[in-house]
């Protein structure tokens, strides 16, 4: 991340079923992070049309109406490689697969993820 960051926010919207109490769109995945007034979104699951990446400035658009990223192209490229190292941190303190999981915590501890569905 670059020196002047302050306050980043990254969020995650997945896929969700048509009937279930999520708001829609429903068919789509994406991941958002917010940096020095600017909010890149990363459509991963979009319908046709969609772009994949949207840059939207919080300063003069903060309902996110109209996409600049045409104009920014750095600040996408800046924003899409914080967002990658992201992905990476977040993958690495995933936990272990289960097999690993159940070799390193008590019955106590594997019970309490299983009853939350984290392993299986």
């Amino acid at each position: 991340m670059h020196a002047a960051s302050h306050g980043i926010a990254v969020s995650e919207k997945g896929r969700t079923l048509p009937r279930s109490e999520a708001p829609p769109p429903h068919e789509t995945a994406a991941q958002a992070i917010v940096d020095d007034g600017y909010k890149l979104i990363q459509n991963v699951e979009r319908p046709a049309g969609t772009p994949e990446f949207e840059l939207f400035d919080h300063r003069s658009d903060p309902l996110d109406l109209h996409d600049v990223s045409a104009q920014h192209p750095e600040v996408v490229a800046r924003l899409r490689r914080e967002l990658e190292a992201w992905r990476e941190a977040a993958e690495a303190a995933r936990l272990k697969p289960d097999a690993e999981t159940a070799a390193t915590l008590g019955k106590e501890q594997l019970e309490r993820l299983r009853a939350l569905g984290y392993i299986h």
